[in-house]
């Protein structure tokens, strides 16, 4: 785990990079805790759930929050599943590393780089509960649409402008 706020920011670029991306965002979605792992995967997911996600997961890119070489938090952006030119956003944080602004500076860097590849369409989908999420995206200028689950919130960003990163001192960027 990221045992203190000093982390570093970075990318895992399935298509472009060597490193076992697979591995890492498996070592840091097993460590999530049960309340952390029904927000992210709307499901009490057991280990091996998680790993069969982790090995079939095709993500557009992942920013990934690092101390000492451990991913400590990430914001995976994969194409969406209704919209061929748009994406989703989910972010995750290591639970002694939350309320401190990791997951809004990886949202804040999973924006900006969707940004940069042209990704303009872009989605979050969480669970009414998660107030953490729910405060990142509406200071993002997400927007919530009707959506078929009364147990979600889906929402869509309507404004695409840069969010501040906000991350509290000692986060570094690659």
């Amino acid at each position: 785990m990221c045992p203190s706020i000093s982390c570093h920011f970075g990318m895992l670029d399935p298509l472009a990079t060597a490193r076992n991306w697979r591995g890492a965002l498996a070592r840091h979605l097993t460590r999530l805790d049960l309340g952390s792992r029904l927000d992210r995967f709307f499901t009490p997911a057991p280990d091996r759930t998680i790993r069969d996600y982790v090995a079939g997961a095709a993500p557009i890119f992942v920013v990934t929050a690092e101390r000492g070489g451990d991913v400590c938090g990430v914001a995976e952006v994969h194409p969406h599943h209704n919209r061929p030119s748009a994406a989703e956003i989910a972010v995750s944080v290591d639970e002694d590393l939350r309320r401190r602004g990791i997951g809004r500076a990886l949202f804040s860097r999973a924006l900006a780089e969707a940004q940069a590849r042209g990704i303009e369409d872009i989605w979050v989908v969480y669970l009414r509960g998660n107030e953490a999420m729910g405060r990142i995206a509406d200071r993002a200028g997400f927007a919530s649409v009707a959506g078929d689950d009364p147990g979600t919130i889906t929402a869509h960003l309507i404004d695409f402008a840069p969010m501040s990163g906000g991350v509290a001192a000692g986060a570094e960027e690659s």
